[in-house]
């Protein structure tokens, strides 16, 4: 029941921030759908305005939040009865730091290895381009020689004189 009030009173702000209005009668409703489109287009830009100030809200929460924080660690350091704790969370920002470094040698060492695979594979792609294309060039040559050699076997075929020696002769020197 009361996610039904809460649906209902949004319902009811949207429409109050819409301002749409309502239609008076029917002969006017295409003016009033224009009035619609017009608000719903300025309703837009409000909300990328809306959405812009909320992120720096956020921000400016985060920062005032961290700066209360150090504040308060400050203030807690002159305390005695705070002095575990804060030796605890330095040695606790230490550890942190020093996995934080060590995150960003290994996270630079794989970028570099990244990089050589990178180098190495751009190296091998342009081998197997000209690979590729030295094995149609020597296709195009074949099916070429392919189609000489049957052309002579059939004028070779068809012509009335020679023998059968001379006409390998010529086939093998064609083949050559």
């Amino acid at each position: 029941m009361a996610a039904r009030r809460l649906m209902t009173a949004q319902a009811s702000d949207a429409r109050l921030l819409a301002d749409y209005g309502d239609p008076q009668n029917w002969l006017i409703s295409p003016i009033y759908a224009l009035r619609v489109i017009r608000r719903r287009r300025d309703l837009k830009r409000t909300l990328v305005v809306r959405a812009i100030e909320a992120t720096r809200a956020a921000s400016e929460v985060e920062d005032a939040l961290f700066a209360l924080a150090a504040r308060i660690r400050a203030t807690a350091g002159t305390q005695a009865n705070y002095a575990d704790a804060i030796a605890a969370l330095a040695r606790a920002e230490a550890v942190l730091r020093s996995r934080e470094e060590e995150l960003t040698t290994e996270h630079a060492e794989q970028a570099a290895r990244l990089s050589s695979l990178d180098a190495r594979l751009s190296k091998l792609e342009a081998e197997s381009a000209k690979a590729r294309a030295e094995e149609h060039a020597a296709a195009i040559e074949l099916a070429s020689l392919q189609a000489a050699l049957a052309n002579q076997e059939i004028s070779l075929k068809r012509s009335p004189g020679g023998s059968d020696a001379e006409r390998a002769r010529s086939l093998n020197r064609t083949r050559q």
